[in-house]
């Protein structure tokens, strides 16, 4: 399912993390490209997991196909997860979510029956658009989906669409996206793949409103590059979420209809720059909404990773080894491994 490449490691995401947290982030390999304030050279975007600025790979041109989804519901009901605390994080700017979210290629194995489970996130700021993973009933696999904002009848979608929405051709099985998903051991000790993504809001001028643009990129494994799936841009006078309650949830799962018992979903190293700085979303800076029946929390990281879920993967020792060795760079070392 993943594709092995020659890139080496240039760090790992604890150091990382503790550098940017200090305002120190390395600019080693950067040619001196400030990674602190998020500054990249035209046409990459910061990796912040291995510390350099990557590629960007436009391949928007390969989305627009109208999906066999059927009708989606708006993203809404809470299952559990993250949410970002009043006050905090505030990204009049520049916000960049990175995440990796657990995935189910083959769905989540539920015996419930007219059920939907989405696990979505925003960026923090107004309008934020988000990539989710998508899981029903009705499917035979796990799929992704993006659901637009702002679709105005001045700047409609990508999709044409003038009202906000899942975007129509912007859905797809994880099974046809390998090289954007990589193999990991968690925190909890369970084997997972996950996708890692970059949800992007970024002011492009001064205007009254201002120029704005909101972009998801997948990380490609394969190529060690970015890939852009969707980006849309409009003028809009955003609301400071950090003040005003918008769009404050994180890394969370959603629910609709009946729900059951299901493999595990939830995130890894969630990491948030705004407005210049890095946050691990730690407990001090978010609230954390506890898994509902019957799922249980496998494993949290406070409050940057989580595993919820009933049916787990334990990584055996054969696994981690042959997982370090392959990704080096991607496994989470801890002190005691």
């Amino acid at each position: 399912m993943v594709a092995s490449k020659s890139t080496p490691a240039r760090g790992t995401i604890g150091a990382l993390v503790l550098l940017a947290l200090a305002g120190v982030v390395s600019a080693q390999d950067n040619g001196g490209v400030d990674t602190t304030s998020g500054t990249c050279p035209p046409n990459t975007l910061f990796e912040p997991y291995q510390g350099f600025c990557a590629a960007i790979n436009d391949i928007t041109s390969q989305f627009g196909t109208p999906d066999s989804l059927g009708d989606m519901p708006e993203p809404g009901g809470i299952g559990g997860g993250t949410h970002y605390a009043p006050g905090t994080h505030q990204a009049l700017e520049h916000a960049v979510l990175h995440t990796k979210m657990f995935v189910q290629p083959d769905g989540l194995n539920s015996p419930a029956s007219d059920w939907q489970l989405l696990t979505p996130a925003t960026n923090h700021t107004d309008s934020a658009t988000e990539f989710t993973g998508i899981y029903a009933s009705y499917l035979a696999e796990g799929w992704f989906g993006i659901f637009g904002r702002p679709c105005t009848v001045e700047y409609p979608c990508p999709d044409g669409d003038t009202s906000n929405g899942w975007q129509a051709g912007w859905s797809h099985p994880f099974s046809n996206f390998s090289c954007n998903m990589m193999d990991i051991v968690d925190q909890g000790g369970h084997a997972q793949s996950v996708m890692h993504y970059a949800n992007e809001t970024i002011k492009l001028d001064k205007g009254a409103p201002p120029l704005w643009q909101n972009a998801i990129y997948l990380w490609n494994d394969c190529a060690g590059e970015w890939d852009l799936i969707w980006r849309h841009q409009y003028r809009e006078a955003k609301r400071d979420c950090s003040i005003e309650g918008c769009y404050r949830w994180g890394p969370i799962l959603e629910t609709f209809g009946n729900q059951a018992e299901i493999n595990e979903l939830g995130y890894e190293d969630t990491l948030l720059f705004h407005d210049g700085n890095w946050s691990t979303l730690s407990a001090e800076q978010t609230n954390f909404s506890l898994p509902i029946t019957p799922w249980v929390l496998s494993h949290i990281d406070p409050n940057r990773g989580f595993g919820i879920g009933n049916n787990f993967i334990d990584a055996d020792l054969g696994l981690r080894r042959s997982l370090l060795l392959r990704f080096p760079n991607l496994i989470d070392r801890r002190p005691d491994q």
